[in-house]
């Protein structure tokens, strides 16, 4: 489709997706807010001239999931348009699957699959960092690291930046429709 009127028809899919990661962010700061009324509750840990291991484990966990929230997504991003450009992109197929989003393929071709995509891309996003930020607080509860509460407030920043605006969205979406032509154009 090479109109914008598909993008008159994401307005709900992006709402959804809104949702989702300002669900995710909520998550987070409630942990947050609980890590660190229990630290202070706590006081200083008893592992005073220990080697701190969970928060070192979870700081590069947490450098892992900042890492794959950029390649997944990447990945996932080149496969979808490469199966779009073979014509062998499959959608969604299950009791899961509604009607509207049927309706939104038939209606905006390839901008409907790149919708679905940056909605999958996005959710996976969030939740990668979503996970790590968890654990990274759990660990501040734990050992009283004061780096690893750094390193989940970066996260939930990260998490927060990516919050799906519909312009966001359409602006991705024209970007990928555009790669698209240019590979139809180079693969004739």
């Amino acid at each position: 489709m090479n109109d914008s009127r598909w993008q008159d028809n994401i307005a709900g899919n992006v709402l959804t997706l809104q949702i989702i990661v300002a669900a995710m962010v909520a998550g987070c700061t409630v942990l947050l807010a609980i890590a660190i009324i229990v630290a202070q509750q706590d006081g200083q840990a008893d592992n005073a001239g220990q080697l701190p291991i969970l928060t070192y484990i979870s700081i590069l966990f947490g450098v892992s999931a900042l890492a794959a929230s950029w390649i997944v997504p990447t990945v996932m991003t080149a496969r979808t348009r490469e199966a779009i450009l073979k014509d062998t992109w499959q959608s969604p197929q299950g009791p899961n699957v509604s009607a509207r989003m049927s309706e939104l393929l038939a209606q905006c071709g390839d901008a409907g699959k790149l919708l679905m995509l940056f909605s999958t891309k996005t959710i996976i996003r969030s939740a990668v960092l979503e996970g790590a930020t968890f654990f990274l607080l759990i660990v501040y509860i734990i050992e009283h690291s004061p780096i690893s509460l750094f390193a989940a407030i970066v996260l939930m920043v990260f998490i927060a930046a990516g919050f799906p605006f519909r312009a966001r969205a359409i602006r991705w979406i024209e970007d990928q429709l555009h790669i698209l032509d240019q590979e139809r154009q180079f693969s004739e």
